[in-house]
């Protein structure tokens, strides 16, 4: 049997399960208590980074980043909109368009949050030598890997991932 088969107790399962959503929990928690200082969430943070690694874009370049909805995204720009962190340009030949577009304070914003983030990660993860690092991203990087493959699968009408449920 190939590790990607393997058995795994059911007792391992509920191991792994629960810190990955604890972990997963704490340290959005963390995030957004630290976050609060610079007056963002954690999701707004997430915004501003799509926004400076894309460039000016439209609201789907950010679903598709963020992997949420339309309507989040909207009731996100009109956050950072009203805090002027982003402006909203219109479309010249079609009015409908739109493309977001950070602005200076958004910047600025970003970049404090980016080095909370950075401050709190680096606490997070203190207690692990690299060894055990570089392996913990490893490892959750083939995890990412293997969803990402079978997402791809999914949306190309192939076999999708086994129901556990059947």
């Amino acid at each position: 049997m190939s590790p990607a088969t393997k058995p795994v107790e059911e007792s391992e399962i509920e191991h792994l399960m629960r810190h990955l959503r604890l972990s997963y929990w704490k340290v959005l928690n963390h995030l957004d208590e630290e976050l609060e200082r610079s007056g963002l969430t954690t999701r707004q943070l997430l915004f501003l980074r799509t926004l400076a690694e894309k460039g000016p874009c439209n609201s789907r370049t950010v679903c598709e980043a963020l992997h949420v909805t339309p309507a989040d995204v909207t009731g996100l720009a009109d956050r950072l909109q009203a805090r002027r962190f982003i402006k909203r340009i219109r479309g010249r030949g079609d009015r409908r368009q739109v493309i977001l577009e950070m602005t200076d304070k958004g910047r600025a914003a970003l970049q404090t949050g980016s080095r909370l983030r950075k401050d709190l990660v680096t606490w997070i993860f203190a207690d692990l030598t690299p060894r055990e690092l570089k392996v913990t991203l490893k490892s959750l990087g083939k995890v990412v890997d293997r969803l990402d493959r079978e997402e791809l699968k999914a949306k190309s009408g192939r076999k999708a991932a086994p129901n556990p449920e059947a």
